[in-house]
């Protein structure tokens, strides 16, 4: 079980204002695959990614991505925890490079922990987007939206 806190109140000023869930983007109708060992946050952020107007499927770890990746599964995007037991985000990140390597630049990671300059250099390395868990879904949409610009290019 799990809880998603929303906070209520005005943005400070000068803030960023969200889009709206519904607001139509070039961005929207892209085939995401979310990777989380926590069954329950995966499938939340694949249910909010399809009310954002994606088509969002959920992995509960690395094999199981690969196996969705082999399955001819077309992604967009791959949102992926950095740190998972077994194969950990970095490792699938491999292996993925290594099997589908169009899909180096699609890679989006999320962590609930202070990264460690290991995990930090990988991502630098890689050009990835990070985003920290406890997660902010508008950073999140904000991060999706960038990555698919990016590759939109």
């Amino acid at each position: 079980m799990f809880t998603v806190e929303i906070p209520v109140g005005m943005a400070p000023a000068g803030a960023e204002m969200p889009e709206a869930v519904g607001e139509p983007t070039t961005e929207r109708g892209r085939r995401i695959l979310v990777v989380d060992d926590d069954p329950g946050i995966a499938a939340v952020l694949a249910d909010i990614l399809a009310l954002d107007g994606h088509r969002a499927d959920a992995a509960f770890d690395a094999p199981h991505a690969l196996e969705r990746l082999e399955q001819g599964g077309e992604y967009a995007l791959i949102i992926c925890d950095i740190k998972m037991p077994g194969p950990d985000g970095p490792e699938l990140y491999r292996d993925v490079v290594r099997r589908f390597p169009r899909l180096a630049r699609r890679f989006i990671f999320l962590t609930g922990d202070v990264v460690g300059q290991e995990r930090a250099d990988f991502t630098d390395e890689i050009g990835a987007i990070v985003v920290p868990k406890p997660l902010d879904l508008e950073q999140l949409r904000r991060a999706v939206r960038r990555a698919l610009r990016v590759l939109d290019r």
